[in-house]
């Protein structure tokens, strides 16, 4: 059963685990669903056997106790309408007993239920008279109807208690019933955790046989994944035979890897044989769909042209590099005559050069003393327009000084006429002016003062205006020379630029003769470094071809040949050393 069982494919595995727990689900299920309805059967039994029993019962004995209190009171009721509305009560209690009692009799299911309500209904029977007894004697005394109730009130509580007894009976049956209930809902529950306890173990050691039987072959095919991914093929001893002969999925998994182990070994023992040189091999291929294989084989294929090739042209290359060390010598030795040439041409040109570069430089200093020169001529001519418009203010001032002075002499000599009327008018006031003449007096003193003090300061500025005048005419003559100098120094100044600018010139293309002529030189070098490194090239060039036949001798071709190359012979050089044809350019004139 359990081969049959590992033999099945993964899915179908899978199904059948999961079809034995749906089966043990729906066994607890219904198992579940039976005790359910059960207890619901027992539920509704305990209801309507005893809960309704007991509420009949209690609605019995409640509404018996309103028919002896109903009574009571229309014994004592005197009036007609006192009468009527308690003998409709009592017919409504009366009724009530009966319905309640009617519809405990519909519940009774056995016999000491039934021998109790007996005996309550054969109670109540023979007090039902007592109700007509009362309606007939409503028109007697108090006594003889307090007489008809007392006659019946032994056999009203015997039918008191016959109602509790019932109560009490039902009440402690509906108990037993609870707790027979109680102890079945137990049971249920007990049986349910066992047989679930019993699932869950089933479940848990299904699972852990499908895992075991499917797992563990898969963990064993990621490890031996794992060893190929990482280039170790010596994974046959994790394959085990039981996996191996199974039918399903990891059967035929453990198959492919066992096939796919042969596979590999057998391509990597042909790379062995590939990396040793040996290039006789073919590679079986597995199928249209093996690429690897294809590709090992055309790899073999082309390296077998490759190193036919390789032998074949090795010895072209070593006939080629005499070649090249012969020309690379005499392109060397012209190299060296071209470097002596430039070197003395290079010589000349520095001096001329020099030269050239003297005289832009002082061309240069000349142009900035002119330049300088002509600066401070124009700001001479500046300052002397400037030291001539100052005369010209300060002579605009004098002549406005002038005229005041020439108001001050007048108010001088109005003050001097005042003076002199004021003091004829102290005369005239005799004793009493003495005081006010004494300050005419004064004031004629002061304004004499102020007269001659005006014409001291008018002929003080006079004498100015004639210098400044003098001054004017002086700066003016100096301003017209200073004007002239500048336009000869502007003169000046340009045809030195001129010169400046054109030794600059001379310098340039002195500068781009040199320039040409280290180019030239630079070129030269680098023929006869070319030359040299050439003739270098070509003895590395004649090792590697004898290296390349070794390095090729290791493979065996299919043709079987694998010397076609001669012995090669050094090739000397005798190429003049670099610091022969090397043209010193350290001496080039940066001052240019």
């Amino acid at each position: 059963m359990l081969t049959w069982f590992v033999n099945q494919k993964l899915s179908r595995k899978f199904i059948l685990s999961f079809l034995i727990m749906a089966l043990f689900a729906a066994i607890i299920g219904g198992i579940g669903v039976w005790n359910i309805l059960t207890l619901k059967n027992e539920t509704a039994e305990l209801y309507e056997s005893y809960v309704l029993g007991v509420q009949f019962a209690e609605d019995a004995s409640r509404h018996f106790e309103y028919l002896r209190y109903n009574l009571v009171m229309l014994s004592v009721q005197e009036s007609a309408t006192g009468i009527y509305e308690y003998r409709s009560r009592v017919d409504v209690q009366f009724r009530n007993v009966q319905t309640s009692l009617v519809m405990y009799a519909s519940l009774i299911k056995t016999e000491e239920g039934q021998q109790r309500y007996d005996r309550v209904l054969e109670y109540w029977n023979q007090y039902t008279p007592v109700r007509e007894a009362l309606f007939n004697s409503v028109n007697t005394s108090y006594g003889e109807k307090l007489d008809v109730i007392n006659s019946y009130s032994e056999l009203s509580d015997q039918l008191r208690v016959a109602l509790v007894d019932i109560i009490d009976a039902d009440i402690l049956s509906a108990k037993e019933k609870a707790d027979e209930n109680a102890s079945l809902a137990m049971r249920a529950i007990i049986v349910e955790v066992a047989i679930l306890a019993g699932v869950i173990a089933i479940a848990i050691l299904l699972g852990y046989y499908v895992a075991h039987v499917t797992g563990r072959p898969i963990v064993r095919a990621v490890q031996i994944a794992e060893k190929l991914a990482v280039g170790d093929i010596d994974v046959k001893s994790l394959l085990i035979e039981r996996d191996l002969n199974r039918r399903d999925e990891v059967g035929q998994l453990s198959a492919a890897f066992d096939r796919l182990i042969d596979a590999t070994a057998h391509q990597v023992e042909a790379t062995e044989r590939l990396a040793k040189g040996d290039l006789t091999q073919d590679i079986s291929i597995r199928s249209a769909a093996d690429i690897l294989g294809k590709s090992l084989q055309a790899v073999i294929n082309n390296l077998n042209e490759v190193a036919s090739s390789i032998i074949a042209t090795a010895g072209q290359v070593a006939s080629g590099a005499g070649m090249i060390s012969d020309s690379s010598l005499a392109l060397s030795d012209g190299a060296a005559r071209q470097a002596s040439a430039i070197e003395e041409l290079t010589a000349s040109i520095e001096e001329i050069a020099e030269q050239t570069a003297n005289n832009a430089k002082n061309a240069a200093m000349a142009n900035q003393l002119a330049a300088d020169t002509r600066q401070y001529a124009l700001q001479g001519d500046t300052q002397m327009n400037a030291m001539l418009n100052a005369m010209d203010a300060i002579n605009g001032s004098s002549a406005k000084i002038s005229k005041i002075i020439k108001v001050i002499d007048d108010i001088a000599f109005q003050t001097n006429i005042l003076a002199l009327n004021a003091a004829v008018e102290a005369a005239r006031a005799g004793q009493h002016g003495k005081g006010f003449a004494v300050v005419a007096e004064e004031v004629r003193t002061l304004a004499a003062r102020s007269a001659n003090a005006a014409k001291e300061t008018t002929e003080m500025i006079e004498d100015s205006i004639r210098n400044i005048r003098s001054g004017i005419d002086i700066a003016k003559d100096t301003a017209d020379a200073l004007n002239k100098i500048v336009e000869e120094i502007t003169k000046v100044a340009e045809l030195v630029e001129s010169i400046a600018k054109a030794s600059q010139e001379q310098t340039q293309g002195i500068d781009h003769i040199n320039q040409g002529i280290m180019q030239v030189s630079q070129v030269v070098q680098s023929n006869a470094a070319s030359a040299e490194e050439g003739a270098a090239a070509s003895e590395e060039l004649a090792t590697q071809a004898q290296q390349l036949k070794d390095v090729v001798s290791v493979f065996e071709t299919k043709s079987g040949t694998t010397s076609f190359i001669p012995e090669l012979e050094s090739i000397p050089v005798e190429a003049l050393p670099m610091e022969e044809v090397q043209i010193s350019l350290d001496d080039t004139p940066d001052k240019y």
